[in-house]
């Protein structure tokens, strides 16, 4: 595949980075300064001539063709505008900023003696902020002369401060590349769920996820390669730690390998668009397709030759074919490739008519077709109030570019529809795993003899990744999955350790108290029962000789704490976390379950030492470990209609621009419909959202980087002890303590939106609901761009016990989370409780309840909620404000239990909203805990809170029941009843029962 690299460096550095800032003369500077260092000459003319229509493309995609006259000096009103919430953020006092030194330093560092064309264009294309931010503090400048971390920023246009600088370069370079006829490639590479479902083990979970993350960078790998990372359109891979590590690695381009805890995370979606040149792009897609295959079978042929070698198998007829047939047609990939309409026109961008004429052909929009009205402005002449460039209809097909997204998408939606069939025949024994392929055996072994002879194989290597016995048996595919991180990518990616066991994750809370108790002075009899448990295990292990390092507390929290431990704390705390969870359970003190899951002989007496140990510790400690662990599954609502351009929070087409030409454009008849929309047939006012263009897509995939890369491991693995999964865009899977699992679901879902600030010390303020949330997140001295506060997300979390099964507790998850969208009304949290007796209890809400849900609710008492409010702003605080107070005793335990026995009678239709808070407040004040120091005011406060959140859960139930009524014409049976989201006191009462479990920590289940 051709690629004209030098052609893409001019269109990389085709305007400064500085031009948001020094608008004059910009092109001037960029040519004759900044692509003189990096080409070692002024390019041809003929090259900034190609660059100029690459420009012209994407501005037109991108921008507003804005009338002549209309302008802004950012450095006079410094602003940003959320690309999609439409909210602005203050850059602060930019007049002494003075980027003009800096960028010629940057661009000459980048450029090293010896690189090509392409290497040079990798190395801008990655380091060019990281220089700039660097090279201040190089030169010297002075806090008011430096921009920092805004330099990535700074915006292409300041008439229209919606997308960055940096993102216009690339996505310029990627049109360069693609000229003269460009196409959209849309990919996608799955099984997904049922690939990552089938895990017993959290080992099994975690590596399902990462094989597909991995697998998905290696078909990207090769767009990136062979055309440039630019021409990834989404997902962002600016900063992708599998993208550094290919440009640290392989092209020796940057200078930062990525840490361990960065490459562990599974963060690549399923599914990319790239921008290619139309004659090359079915051989780039063919080849994207043939690495990951290549790269799928790869994996599997180290696992098969390392089993292999482990049993003597060579090449044994049976177990040979059962990996040729069931490695291969695992993978199902889909593609599609669009050739832009309108690029076989005389115009050298593009003739947008037919675009229009293509998509009305296929799409048939209606009427009233808002792209219709804001093409029509564009196109008039100057004279007539139009665009200020090419006034002339079909002139630059930049301007429909959401229409070619739109095309492609269709395209490729068509083509997955129409799934391949293979027929399937697998005999013989099932996969434990799986259940639906054959597990592995040989001619002369059958499937639970070669099993059980594996497990013994591997023990004898100290390795426990199978049951003994024949317990587990399983197929190439899950083998793949067993065995990959330490066969493969333990040495090639560096990922040491396993993943934590469910058991390890229920505990990880009560370890973390330890450790924390353990670093604080006068902790001597803690430190003495801690020391003895520890000694005692190892002693135990010694007797039989036998090292499980699988199984040790892979909790980078955990690990974290132990550093603030001296000598000889810190090394008992190291060793403390060689051990599972499971050590810290008392019922694992049992010669059969030790025998079954750890190989482990252990005589009576050894086994009542241990007892003894650990008894002396949690008494010491003064609790007990909880049993219940939290899998937590988050997912953005309507995330392919934020792709699409037609989700309803998108914002609105005045909101992307400056101020000052917000005022400006109004006073133009043409274009105040524009900004403040059209009056529909019955009065009301319709928006007019802003198109679709490849910086929105960049935004997306930029906020979606930032939430996954940083902000989710920061929460999880940082802030408490959990384990990410997979954080790819929206979608995330974690596990957590039971205690943690709500705080987490909360701060998760704030940060997606931006509805938060982060303090300079670490902490995390949610702020749901404020009108003034920018959109943007200043974490760690970083400006981040998220979603914005039109963005929601659901979330599912299923609370089981450690010892359950966990395919079980994955279905309950995906489960909580399908209902908080579909019961709850999406931008809200489903809790599924599975109790070890069998009783599974679910219970939803919203995030946070506006006026509107309670607006035809009867009044309160005004004098409780003139304190306290009316509106639920934010759910999960409440309800924690609630676990608080049980747990330290302000409430008793007693009161969950008090009001649920008092539902019928709350939930009636002829009682009062103000009857209901009274009541509520009796219970309240009857039910108080021992050491409440105000009973009185504890109930008020607790009613006037408490009330409102009911009032607010019924607007589901009653929404559910018009809804089923409407579509099914009765009345629902119990059955239905099961489904459906419970009334307003129902639904708080098992709020506060979940409450109670968890301070609990599940009581003795």
């Amino acid at each position: 595949m051709s690629v004209d690299w030098n052609q893409k460096l001019v269109a990389l550095l085709h305007d400064p980075p500085d031009k948001a800032l020094n608008l004059i003369g910009h092109e001037q500077r960029a040519a004759e300064e900044l692509l003189k260092i990096v080409l070692g000459s002024v390019p041809a003319q003929a090259r900034l001539e190609l660059a100029k229509h690459a420009d012209h493309i994407a501005s037109a995609a991108d921008r507003v063709d804005f009338p002549a006259g209309v302008s802004v000096n950012l450095r006079q009103k410094s602003f940003l505008c959320h690309p999609l919430a439409g909210r602005q953020l203050d850059l602060g006092n930019l007049q002494s900023a003075d980027g003009s030194k800096t960028q010629e330093e940057a661009v000459k560092a980048l450029c090293i003696s010896g690189d090509d064309d392409r290497k040079r264009f990798l190395r801008l294309w990655r380091g060019l902020t990281e220089a700039l931010e660097e090279w201040e503090k190089q030169l010297g400048l002075s806090q008011a002369q430096q921009l920092g971390k805004l330099w990535r920023l700074l915006p292409a246009d300041t008439r229209m401060p919606d997308h960055p600088l940096m993102q216009h370069l690339s996505i310029t370079a990627a049109i360069a590349g693609a000229l003269p006829k460009p196409a959209l490639l849309v990919f996608s590479l799955g099984p997904v769920q049922g690939f990552i479902a089938t895990a017993r083990r959290t080992q099994d979970l975690w590596m399902g996820s990462y094989i597909l993350s991995y697998l998905a960078w290696q078909g990207i790998k090769v767009i990136a390669s062979e055309f440039g990372p630019d021409a990834v359109v989404y997902p962002s891979l600016r900063g992708q730690p599998l993208t550094d590590l290919w440009l640290y690695n392989e092209e020796r381009v940057w200078a930062k390998k990525p840490e361990e805890p960065e490459l562990r995370i599974a963060t690549f979606p399923n599914k990319f668009v790239a921008l290619l040149p139309a004659d090359q792009a079915e051989q780039g897609a063919r080849e994207v397709e043939r690495a990951v295959r290549e790269a799928w079978q790869r994996l599997a042929d180290k696992v098969r030759d390392k089993r292999a070698q482990d049993m003597g198998v060579g090449s044994d007829p049976v177990w040979t074919t059962l990996w040729q047939q069931q490695i291969p047609r695992i993978l199902e990939l889909y593609w599609c490739i669009y050739p832009w309409a309108g690029m076989d026109s005389e115009e050298p961008t593009g003739s947008p008519e037919q675009v229009l004429a293509q998509y009305s052909t296929l799409c048939r929009p209606p009427d009233d077709w808002s792209f219709k009205r804001i093409y029509a402005i564009y196109a008039k002449s100057a004279a007539e109030g139009g665009g200020q460039y090419d006034p002339n209809v079909g002139t630059n097909v930049g301007t429909t570019y959401s229409l070619l997204y739109d095309l492609a998408d269709r395209g490729f939606n068509a083509r997955k529809g129409l799934r391949g069939f293979e027929p399937v025949e697998e005999r013989g024994a099932k996969c434990t795993l799986c259940g639906q392929r054959q597990a592995l055996r040989t001619e002369t072994k059958d499937e639970p003899r070669f099993w059980t002879d594996l497990a013994a194989a591997l023990q004898q290597k100290g390795r426990y990744e199978v049951k003994p016995e024949g317990a587990e048996r399983l197929c190439a595919v899950c083998a793949v999955k067993r065995f990959v991180q330490r066969e493969v990518f333990d040495s090639e990616l560096g990922l040491k350790g396993g993943f934590p066991s469910t058991s390890t994750v229920a505990v990880a809370a009560f370890c973390e108290r330890l450790l924390k108790q353990l670093a604080e002075p006068n902790t001597d009899d803690l430190w003495d029962a801690f020391q003895a448990f520890v000694r005692a295990l190892q002693q135990a292990r010694d007797r039989v000789g036998k090292v499980i390092p699988e199984t040790r507390m892979d909790v980078p929290l955990l690990t974290e704490l132990t550093k603030r431990l001296s000598e000889p704390r810190w090394s008992t705390a190291r060793a403390f976390l060689d051990y599972d969870g499971d050590w810290l359970v008392e019922e694992t003190y049992s010669a059969e379950k030790l025998k079954r899951d750890y190989a482990l002989d252990f005589d009576e007496g050894t086994l009542a030492g241990l007892r003894a140990a650990l008894g002396r510790l949690l008494h010491v400690m003064g609790e007990r470990p909880a049993r219940y662990f939290a899998a937590l599954t988050m997912d953005g609502d309507f995330a392919g209609r934020w792709l699409s351009g037609t989700h309803p929070g998108l914002t609105t087409f005045g909101q992307v621009l400056h101020p000052d030409v917000q005022q400006d454009l109004a006073q133009r008849a043409e274009w105040s419909e524009l900004l403040t929309g059209r009056r529909a047939s019955n009065g009301t006012l319709v928006p007019t959202r802003r198109l679709m263009t490849p910086a929105v897509h960049a935004a997306i995939s930029e906020g979606l980087a930032n939430f996954a890369l940083k902000l989710v491991r920061w929460v999880v693995e940082e802030r408490y002890p959990g384990r990410l999964v997979y954080a790819g865009g929206d979608d995330v899977l974690a596990l957590l303590p039971m205690e943690y699992a709500l705080r987490v679901a909360r701060e998760l879902r704030a940060l997606f939106s931006g509805e938060a600030m982060i303090k300079p010390n670490g902490d995390l303020e949610v702020q749901f609901g404020k009108s003034d949330a920018s959109g943007y997140l200043w974490f760690q001295g970083e400006p981040l761009l998220t979603m914005g506060p039109t963005a929601t997300a659901s979330i599912g979390i299923a609370i089981a016990h450690h010892l359950s099964p966990l395919d079980a507790t994955l279905n309950a998850m995906r489960e909580a989370e399908k209902a908080a969208k579909n019961l709850y009304g999406r931008n809200a949290l489903c809790v599924h409780l599975l109790k070890r007796s069998g009783e599974q209890v679910r219970v939803g809400a919203k995030w946070f309840y506006p006026d509107e849900y309670l607006k035809e609710t009867e009044s309160y008492d005004l004098d409780w909620q003139k304190q306290w409010g009316k509106q639920v702003r934010d759910t999960i605080a409440l309800l924690e404000d609630v676990r608080r107070r049980l747990r330290t005793d302000w409430l008793s335990m007693k009161f969950a239990h008090a009001v649920f026995e008092e539902v019928t009678t709350l939930s009636g239709a002829a009682l009062t909203a103000q009857a209901r808070q009274s009541e509520i407040y009796r219970l309240a004040k009857r039910q108080k805990g021992e050491r409440c120091p105000d009973p009185e005011a504890q109930a008020k406060e607790l009613a006037a809170k408490l009330t409102p959140f009911a009032e607010a859960l019924e607007q589901h139930r009653r929404k559910w029941e018009a809804d089923w009524k409407k579509h099914h014409q009765r009345e629902p049976d119990a059955a239905d009843e099961a489904e459906a989201p419970q009334p307003g006191m129902v639904e708080l009462a098992k709020w506060l029962l979940l409450m109670r479990f968890i301070v609990s920590g599940g009581g003795r289940e």
